[in-house]
């Protein structure tokens, strides 16, 4: 959603950067990442928890 503001210019990449916690937009590969692991077996202990993915901006 937010790299389709970017692309039609609705919003600047400096803007949307802006406040983020590790001080970039995160990317479609680590979103990713996330749901690969949560549905490997290496998550196979993790029950009902909500995982944030979005480079600290809840932790705040």
């Amino acid at each position: 959603m937010v790299d389709a503001m970017i692309t039609n210019g609705e919003l600047g990449r400096a803007r949307a950067e802006t406040g983020q916690a590790i001080e970039r937009l995160g990317t479609a590969e680590e979103f990713a990442q996330a749901v690969l692991w949560l549905s490997s077996d290496g998550a196979g202990c993790v029950t009902g928890v909500a995982l944030p993915v979005d480079g600290g901006c809840t932790a705040r």
